[in-house]
């Protein structure tokens, strides 16, 4: 969706047209002190995650075990800066 408030219009296209979904944090939680956040890891899976340095205000994209959800990452990245904390992408099978 592209709004432009300049000229009062709002245009809709449609970018992927199969059924997927948004998840997001629970609004409530949001503000608390925690020390991970994640949703839907599988126990025999990879969980993609960002890992935020805010010394370096960059954040570093992971791939952590499912298995060993707190050890060491299996993959890390490093990206020049930060990335939101809502950042996420949608898997689309093989087209």
């Amino acid at each position: 969706m592209t709004v432009d408030p300049r000229h009062g219009r709002v245009r809709q296209r449609t970018l992927y047209d199969r059924p997927h979904e948004f998840p997001q944090a629970n609004g409530s939680l949001v503000a608390r002190r925690h020390r991970y956040g994640y949703a839907a890891a599988e126990d025999d899976g990879y969980a993609p995650a960002y890992a935020h340095d805010p010394d370096r205000g960059a954040a570093d994209p992971l791939i952590l075990a499912d298995q060993h959800f707190t050890g060491e990452p299996v993959a890390r990245g490093h990206l020049p800066g930060r990335r939101p904390l809502g950042l996420h992408g949608n898997r689309i099978p093989d087209a």
